[in-house]
């Protein structure tokens, strides 16, 4: 039973979208991973910023367990100062 189909996209043809099962895709990656290999494939990913009427930018999280996929909603000031805090200072 598939779990998910997802876009990947080879890495040596970025431009050539690959649908393929979820689970199917992480595997092989992984296992290459683990055996010292270089990945072939990449997820498709899509980035999107929603804000409300009142200026404030919805964040998502996604994960495997649902339980940390929800984050609420949070200002551009608050979601700078959670960046700031995550991201090391020879880094920005």
């Amino acid at each position: 039973m598939s779990s998910e189909t997802i876009t990947t996209y080879r890495i040596d043809k970025p431009d050539v979208a690959i649908p393929m099962d979820r689970a199917e895709f992480y595997i092989e990656q992984i296992t290459r991973f683990e055996t010292g290999q270089k990945p072939t494939q990449a997820v498709g990913i899509v980035n999107l910023f929603i804000f409300d009427s009142q200026g404030e930018l919805f964040v998502q999280k996604r994960s495997d367990h649902k339980t940390h996929n929800a984050m609420p909603a949070c200002s551009i000031r608050q979601l700078v100062a959670i960046f700031d805090l995550a991201i090391p200072t020879n880094i920005r």
